[in-house]
């Protein structure tokens, strides 16, 4: 359909804006139809939805981020349109920490909880510890289990990862 006809559908209240696609609104807005949206964007079976991306799949963020992030397996070699408003990284990652939806995949999100934990990006320690409070609530991670998951191999950035954990869990259960 032409982008005018989809701004307009938008504009009469049919459809909504989700990333770069749009949606009815009879359609409910879950982390599925947030993952085919990204999915769009790309194209390719091959590249994961990770970091910033993944925590808008899972509901801890309220828009897509304005640079789109994705992984994709270190040994998949994989082809892409060179775009500025995606990042897309060759990772180390267990079908385990992979979620499926449909052609779409996001990492879990625990996987996505430690990634932000670990990240060097320019962002502040409160949205960090927002998104991280989000989606640690959302999926039901706990502070022990988000540690557990952290230690059980190596990577780099874990002392920041675990400060960041602990001051993202909500104070009550602290």
């Amino acid at each position: 359909m032409p982008l005018a006809e989809l701004s307009a559908m938008s504009l009469d209240g049919e459809l909504y804006p989700l990333a770069e696609a749009y949606a009815s609104i009879a359609e409910p807005d879950t982390p599925a139809l947030r993952a085919l949206a990204l999915h769009g964007i790309l194209g390719n079976e091959r590249i994961i939805a990770d970091r910033w991306s993944a925590a808008w799949v899972w509901g801890a963020l309220p828009r897509p981020p304005r640079v789109h992030t994705f992984c994709t397996r270190s040994e998949a070699r994989v082809q892409h349109e060179l775009r500025l408003d995606v990042a897309i990284r060759e990772v180390v990652i267990d079908d385990g920490e992979i979620v499926p939806f449909g052609r779409a995949r996001a990492t879990s999100p625990l996987r996505t909880v430690l990634d932000l934990a670990r990240s060097q990006e320019a962002y502040s320690e409160s949205h960090y510890r927002g998104v991280l409070a989000r989606l640690m609530h959302e999926a039901g991670l706990g502070l022990e289990a988000c540690l557990a998951a952290l230690d059980s191999r190596p990577l780099p950035f874990t002392r920041l990862a675990r400060e960041r954990l602990r001051r993202a869990q909500p104070a009550v259960t602290r």
